[in-house]
């Protein structure tokens, strides 16, 4: 996500709301090619990616020296890192969708220095 998405998403008002969390956001996402959603970390300093594969909404939470766990996903809420997410390493569109749910994504600083990758985290 570029700086200036990252300050229209900041600046969103909810627009709707559902229980289909998964279908509605993969509906919502006009490019369903493979990418990280949101890459970011914990309060444990735990690194917490989700990301899009095969069509699929992955969530994956590892330590530095620990293998990736796959964790389930029922709501808006289990995409979403409890400490910080990194804007710049996460999909404006999945931005969007989540801030049109009316729910905040904890973002940390802005590093405009980060290339562009299609993973930024571990997946499975």
């Amino acid at each position: 996500m570029t700086y200036d998405e990252l300050e229209r998403l900041n600046n969103l008002n909810k627009e709707i709301k559902n229980e289909k969390f998964i279908e509605l956001a993969l509906d919502a996402m006009r490019r369903k090619t493979d990418r990280t959603l949101i890459w970011g970390y914990t309060c444990e300093r735990e690194s917490f990616h989700v990301y899009l594969k095969d069509m699929t909404i992955h969530k994956v939470i590892y330590g530095h020296d620990e293998q990736p766990m796959e964790y389930p996903i029922n709501s808006v809420h289990d995409v979403i890192p409890n400490k910080r997410a990194y804007p710049e390493a996460s999909d404006y569109e999945f931005c969007k969708f989540i801030r049109n749910l009316d729910v905040r994504i904890p973002f940390t600083t802005y590093n405009k220095e980060r290339e562009p990758k299609q993973y930024y985290g571990q997946i499975l």
